[in-house]
């Protein structure tokens, strides 16, 4: 049913051994980081703030934590841990919306009368698009040089708009011969 697996076999196993090792690393340096925690610690509960530090850090995750201070007759004060991971949800959230935001920052109708761009990423790696729009320090341009900073605006598009770096927000971008990195 997925060929396309079959084929690409040897590649999916070197990444998941990839990914095996780097979490491997992970958790050995997360449980050395919450040992010396336990180690300092006087009392029978570790802070939200360092269960925090550790899963948002170090990516440690927030499970092992409280079965790892289990195991030492303590506990995990949650709902510290609970405030922070909303705190830093909420600034991760600001920040995506913000990212995009400086390009069009005091001209809102910058974009008036450009249709919307279609989003096609959950069906399609790649689409053949045009370009509708060019902005350039908050102003809409007809061209750009190799080291310009520019936001296209296109008629549809497999790339995610609003995320945080993760392989469906990059890319390029490829017109005749020129490559653009997104």
């Amino acid at each position: 049913a997925y060929p396309e697996l079959e084929e690409k076999q040897a590649m999916i196993l070197k990444l998941i051994a990839v990914e095996e090792e780097s979490f491997s690393r992970t958790i050995d340096q997360g449980t050395q980081l919450l040992d010396e925690i336990i180690a300092k610690s006087s009392g029978s509960v570790i802070s939200g703030e360092d269960a925090f530090k550790l899963n948002d850090t170090y990516g440690f995750p927030i499970d092992l934590t409280k079965e790892i201070a289990a195991e030492h007759h303590m506990t995990v004060d949650e709902e510290t841990f609970c405030k922070q991971m909303q705190e830093q949800k909420g600034r991760a959230r600001a920040a995506r919306k913000n990212a995009g935001a400086d390009a069009w920052a005091g001209e809102s109708n910058l974009l008036e009368g450009i249709p919307e761009t279609e989003f096609l990423g959950y069906t399609e790696k790649a689409v053949q698009a045009k370009v509708l729009a060019i902005v350039k320090d908050g102003k809409c341009t007809q061209s750009a040089t190799a080291d310009d900073k520019i936001d296209l605006v296109l008629d549809k598009t497999a790339f995610y708009g609003e995320s945080g770096g993760q392989v469906g927000d990059t890319g390029v971008i490829r017109a005749d011969d020129v490559v653009l990195k997104v």
